[in-house]
């Protein structure tokens, strides 16, 4: 048994029991059809399913299955000696038997009373890995294995009816049907909602907390601006420079009064550009200064 198929076969049989309260022991109810694949695959449903559930599980069969099986010739021998070691179920119909197809359909999907059921093979083989059967009146309900198609298809349509078959040598469980998965999925949303009590329980302890006075309406939340962009972000604009006309011969006063006309920037003075005179030449100069105060001070020669 591959730890794959395990896990998927596990998943499913926990979401009936979560959501449409399936309990061990589970209950099989088999026809002719898997007994014959059982049969031609060489496997025995009584050790294996109880290996897949995890649990604790029991075969049935019904009379109509076994009645069917035989009346379809030597070539089901052996499927009706193996639905034979199976408890057998007394369905409705035991007097005028209908068909195996028929009769699982009719038996799904309801809670049935236990009865005491004969086979060659009464009781359960209690195995050490999987716990013993229940011994209650519980209800009965059926998980169908067959492997008619056309069953299978009708039985989905059913709520919360599981379904079981024969892929090859290994028992599957199949996934929910999509009414299955819509029906557990009211059932959960119905378990979170109040209750017609607890509802009048609330609405008591609303009127003796607040009174008559109708509940303060709630504020709507501010809308919060739209913020500007990120100032240390955003590149700084940079400043138009103004130029300063000098008249050439013109006083001061009349230069800046010129730049105070409609077209010039009041007030603006040009921008003096200081002039670096580089270290060696300053050095000249001032040798050269130096020489020129001597000159001077030293009389010239009388002719």
């Amino acid at each position: 048994m591959k730890i794959k198929r395990h896990k998927k076969f596990q998943k499913n049989v926990k979401y009936f029991m979560k959501h449409f309260d399936w309990k061990a022991p589970f209950h099989i109810l088999a026809d002719g059809t898997v007994a014959k694949a059982a049969l031609d695959n060489k496997v025995n449903l009584r050790d294996q399913l109880p290996k897949y559930f995890d649990n604790a599980v029991k075969l049935y069969t019904t009379p109509c299955c076994l009645v069917e099986a035989e009346s379809l010739g030597p070539e089901l021998y052996g499927a009706v000696q193996v639905l034979k070691t199976f408890l057998v179920y007394k369905c409705p119909h035991s007097e005028e038997s209908i068909s195996a197809a028929h009769c699982v359909k009719s038996m799904v999907g309801q809670k049935l009373a236990p009865q005491k059921s004969k086979s060659s093979n009464s009781e359960v083989p209690e195995s050490p890995d999987v716990p013993a059967p229940s011994r209650s009146n519980d209800p009965i309900r059926f998980i169908p294995a067959t492997q008619d198609h056309y069953l299978r298809k009708q039985l989905r349509q059913l709520p919360g009816t599981p379904l079981l078959y024969l892929n090859g040598p290994a028992p599957h469980f199949e996934r929910p049907s999509l009414v299955t998965q819509e029906v557990a999925k009211d059932k959960s949303v119905k378990k979170l909602e109040v209750i017609t009590y607890q509802k009048e329980i609330l609405d008591r302890m609303k009127d003796e907390a607040f009174g008559d006075s109708p509940l303060p309406e709630r504020k709507g939340t501010k809308k919060r601006k739209r913020a500007g962009p990120n100032p240390l972000s955003v590149k700084k604009s940079k400043k138009k420079k103004t130029v300063l006309t000098l008249i050439p011969g013109a006083s001061t006063s009349q230069n800046i009064g010129n730049n105070n006309s409609p077209g010039g920037d009041r007030g603006v003075k040009k921008k003096r550009r200081r002039v670096r005179i580089p270290k060696h030449v300053k050095q000249e100069l001032a040798t050269f200064k130096r020489q020129q105060q001597q000159q001077q001070a030293t009389p010239k020669a009388v002719e």
